[in-house]
């Protein structure tokens, strides 16, 4: 080390500076800027890190006092200093009168000297909230279910206390055919089946490849979703998951939804030429589940108000038809029914009545359903120009959900919903 800088065999070791400490430890060479930030050398250049000394991530529930440091997973070091909360030696928001520092849950909480508790978000603010090892069982019905992530710091055994302490049966999370991304999920789905808990697949792949390119053709995007089904229903069957909800917003692409700002309510807020490729992505997730799962519901959903979008789902007719000249196999005609068991079928479906049942069984922010068998999707022109009736089928099919966001929407729909409750659904 010679003026603050380090070098190796007398030449420069990549950028340093203001180097106040050099370490050899555990086969690693670091060293400490004068700030305290301890840096590791991977061989070609300098990485930020904690002090190799101290450990790994603190376990779950340490303290300060107790402890001298917490060490998140970031590997950031989370110490006290005159009432003061500090990360790395600087300050983390507004912090005063500090009497206790906590690492619980993935999360940093600290309590004041009155008693109030303050958890760190991730933007650094500090918000109010209750000691969060006091489990506060949520009042019943509060909560069906909630959505998360696969890369949430939580453990599966903590996501599993965090819903029952909401009162929560069902949790929402995207995963890919991405090995990591299924590993994690694989670990939910394990805990769940063992917590009796509902784990509620969506299977989040686009339209485009890797570099950001629209899939070439509907075939292309059947193959892609298609394989990403199979993979992602054979890892998690096994594990009492059912419901997979095959893609996520996919009208909102700027390749389907000619103009983001619309509200997606006309035929022509969306892109003809693109549409079968969103529709071949849609119908191959479907049947790649369904080839790995027999017995799964299959879901997609439709944000924002794509209310036009949704009313292009088509069943197919006890015929051959063709689709962008593409012929498609026969199928039986399409039923609807309530997400919650209601089996009350519509015979009469013109493109009029095929909306006024899609609104009937929508919920605010949940799912209207449908059962559908190999559903396909027209174009929007394809729908405009030809009115289909559907009528009922007794034959098992999968579930198709759609999501009805809107403000106008949702208490239009709500309105709906509580009649047809009372009527009809258990």
């Amino acid at each position: 080390m010679v003026s603050g800088s380090v070098y190796r065999n007398s030449v420069k070791a990549g950028n340093t500076y203001n180097v106040s400490l050099l370490l050899w430890y555990g086969g690693v060479v670091y060293h400490q800027g004068t700030g305290g930030q301890f840096y590791g050398w991977s061989g070609s250049a300098w990485y930020a890190c904690s002090d190799p000394r101290l450990g790994v991530t603190s376990a779950d529930g340490t303290t300060i006092p107790n402890a001298s440091y917490i060490i998140d997973k970031a590997g950031a070091i989370w110490t006290v200093a005159s009432g003061v909360v500090l990360r790395n030696n600087a300050s983390v928001g507004a912090t005063s009168n500090v009497s206790l520092l906590l690492w619980y849950g993935g999360k940093v909480w600290y309590r004041a000297t009155g008693g109030q508790f303050y958890v760190c978000n991730d933007v650094d603010q500090w918000l109010p909230c209750a000691d969060p090892r006091i489990p506060v069982a949520a009042a019943s019905g509060s909560f069906h279910g909630v959505n998360g992530h696969y890369d949430y710091r939580y453990t599966p055994a903590q996501v599993v206390s965090i819903m029952r302490n909401m009162g929560c049966s069902t949790y929402r999370v995207g995963v890919t055919d991405d090995s990591t991304q299924l590993a994690a999920v694989v670990a939910l789905a394990q805990a769940f089946q063992s917590a009796g808990l509902t784990l509620f697949l969506l299977i989040q792949i686009g339209m485009r490849d890797a570099n950001g390119a629209l899939l070439a053709t509907e075939s292309a995007a059947y193959s892609r979703g298609h394989s990403c089904g199979v993979t992602v229903a054979g890892a998690l069957a096994p594990y009492g998951v059912v419901m997979y909800e095959c893609g996520n917003e996919l009208t909102r692409d700027p390749a389907i939804i000619l103009d983001s700002t619309n509200a997606g309510t006309k035929a022509v807020d969306f892109s003809n030429a693109n549409w079968p490729i969103m529709r071949g992505l849609m119908r191959g997730m479907m049947d790649g589940v369904k080839a790995a799962q027999p017995a799964a519901k299959c879901g997609i959903n439709f944000c924002v108000a794509d209310i036009d979008a949704a009313t292009h789902f088509r069943a197919r007719r006890r015929n051959t038809h063709r689709a962008h000249g593409r012929a498609m196999p026969a199928g039986p005609a399409r039923r609807f029914r309530a997400e919650q068991g209601d089996r009350r079928r519509f015979r009469d479906h013109s493109a009029r009545h095929h909306l006024s049942a899609l609104r009937l069984f929508a919920r605010p922010g949940a799912a209207v359903v449908c059962h559908t068998p190999a559903v396909f999707l027209a174009t929007p022109s394809e729908y405009a120009t030809r009115v289909q009736r559907r009528r009922s089928s007794s034959s098992s099919l999968p579930l198709v959900f759609f999501f009805v966001w809107t403000a106008n929407g949702v208490s239009h729909v709500a309105r709906r919903t509580q009649r047809l409750a009372r009527r009809d659904c258990t």
